[in-house]
């Protein structure tokens, strides 16, 4: 930072301050200053007493936004309880702070002003490498806490541990978000009914020993990583459930009770990737007549969907099969009558389409992405009269469209991506095929892939600048 900054005595907007090591940039700089808006103060560990931090004044501060961030390679110059001290001086003005982040803090125990429900406008908390922290601060208290984002916090068994009277805990919070939280087993020691009563999103990474409540409002639960059993044990708890992420691990993920998904009476999407169990499949989701949208990404073992399961998506209307090596398209697809998007992305053992896949007849959208040995489309593909998309990319086999594209009348949008031969053959005015497909407005070639390598649901922690 520039030398002496307190010195600019009508200063009101600084995002960040850098605390030095030597004379004019220390924090007691901020003293002076009547800030406003949103202020990140950089390398806390800097500081070189709490007389220091106090100096710094920053209840006479009007901040929204405040983020404090220790060096986590740098060693604090203070130790023990005067890390903590200065935490606790730190204090900004309850009137306005609505978002506090804290990244890397040292020290074992929060400041009570953290959890103080005189923090009446706080609405966002971000907690993160906090390596010597085996509980955080009272936040079930904050009246107005929406979002809640918890990472790498090594010790931590619960969220929270206070004892509430009947009037409960995070009675605002509607987003929940946990990533690296090894020995955490519970949100929180008192699991009542009044606990978390409108939280509607949680995410959960890398929580290897979580079990859940039971939470009448949540809406969407997306898990990533290892989890434990009683994760999956707890999931038939939530009825309200309209959205399921589940992403395994690298490991041999833990078995879905049987019958345990067909509770979620409210499920309409599903996703599911690098799952080494296929009994999900067989078990899971056969009897879910809600589902709308099911996404099956990275099961090595997986050949195909049973006529079973498919018979049972009654109203299923999006379906992604993506990175399956051994997966093949079945007849058992023609139960899918109120399918209207179709992508089979990254699957090279599918050579083409059986001709129960016709009476797909509700399709509107059809996107086939690497698939290096799918050598034609079917000649029935005219039968599929509301068909208004078509994308076709990294699919260096397939040379021609069939005669039968002439008849959708309702394809809107034609892509061709990283298709040599068939681009060649599509060619505006002059391709052979281009009288086939000369009726669709909109037709586009690209040489290379604009789609993404990687199609797949993950939402990070949220500590930018930090």
């Amino acid at each position: 930072m520039p030398p002496s900054i307190g010195e600019l005595t009508s200063l009101k907007t600084l995002n960040i301050f850098v605390v030095g090591k030597g004379r004019g940039s220390r924090l007691k700089e901020l003293g002076t200053l009547k800030l406003k808006g949103e202020l990140h103060i950089k390398h806390v560990e800097r500081v070189t007493s709490v007389a220091d931090a106090e100096e710094a004044n920053m209840g006479d501060k009007d901040l929204h936004h405040l983020l404090l961030s220790w060096d986590r390679v740098e060693e604090s110059r203070l130790q023990g309880k005067y890390v903590e001290q200065v935490l606790e001086v730190l204090q900004p003005s309850a009137h306005y702070l609505q978002i506090l982040r804290l990244g890397g803090y040292p020290g074992v125990r929060f400041p009570q002003w953290m959890g103080s429900p005189s923090l009446k406008d706080l609405c966002h908390v971000v907690i993160v490498d906090c390596k010597n922290s085996s509980s955080l601060p009272t936040l079930g208290k904050l009246p107005s806490l929406k979002r809640l984002e918890i990472s790498n916090i090594n010790h931590l068994t619960y969220l929270d541990n206070e004892t509430y009277d009947n009037t409960g805990g995070f009675m605002a919070l509607e987003l929940l978000l946990l990533d690296k939280l090894p020995n955490l087993v519970r949100l929180s020691r008192e699991e009542g009914e009044n606990m978390f009563p409108v939280l509607s999103e949680l995410h959960i990474y890398e929580c290897p020993e979580l079990s859940l409540p039971s939470l009448p409002s949540l809406k969407e639960l997306i898990v990533r990583g290892k989890c434990h059993q009683g994760l999956l044990n707890s999931i038939y708890k939530l009825h309200s459930l309209e959205f399921l992420a589940f992403y395994g691990s690298d490991e041999e993920s833990p078995r879905f009770p049987n019958g345990v998904l067909k509770e979620l009476v409210s499920l309409k999407k599903l996703w599911l990737r690098n799952l080494s169990r296929l009994d999900v499949l067989t078990y899971g989701i056969m009897k879910l007549s809600t589902i709308q949208e099911l996404y099956i990404i990275n099961f090595d073992n997986l050949e195909t969907l049973p006529d079973h399961v498919l018979e049972g998506l009654q109203s299923l209307k999006v379906l992604q099969i993506e990175r399956n090596k051994k997966f093949k398209l079945s007849a058992g697809f023609q139960h899918l009558t109120f399918l209207k998007q179709l992508r089979i992305i990254k699957c090279p053992e599918v050579e083409g389409f059986p001709e129960a896949l016709q009476h797909m007849t509700a399709l509107q959208s059809l996107t086939v992405y690497d698939l290096p040995n799918l050598k034609s489309l079917p000649d029935w593909l005219g039968n599929l009269v509301l068909l208004d998309s078509l994308r076709i990319a990294k699919c260096p086999k397939l040379t021609c469209f069939p005669t039968s594209i002439k008849s959708l009348g309702n394809l809107k949008s034609l892509r061709i991506e990283e298709c040599p031969e068939l681009s060649k053959r599509c060619e505006t005015g002059t391709g052979k095929d281009w009288p086939l497909i000369a009726h669709v407005p909109e037709v586009h070639h690209f040489p290379k892939c604009h789609f993404p390598d990687r199609i797949f649901l993950y939402l990070p922690i949220n500590m930018e600048g930090v």
